[in-house]
């Protein structure tokens, strides 16, 4: 028979959501490895996809995962 916390556990991990979204600051810029204007002034010039959602930006998961595969099929061999 299962625990009272073991059954929390299950229950909590079947609610749980998977975020579609990134926040443009600091998860995605801090991922790239830029500081926060840097990320900021890059998602204006188009360079990271991001969308405006009332105050925030937030950058789509898929996008962000493109943007990391695109980025590393362009790196040059070592």
């Amino acid at each position: 028979m299962a625990t009272q916390d073991q059954q929390n556990q299950t229950n909590q991990a079947r609610t749980e959501i998977p975020r579609l979204t990134l926040d443009l600051w600091p998860d995605v810029g801090r991922a790239l490895g830029l500081g926060r204007n840097s990320t900021f002034k890059a998602a204006k010039a188009g360079q990271i996809p991001a969308i405006r959602i009332g105050k925030r930006l937030l950058v789509p998961r898929a996008a962000f995962d493109a943007l990391l595969n695109g980025a590393s099929k362009q790196a040059p061999a070592a």
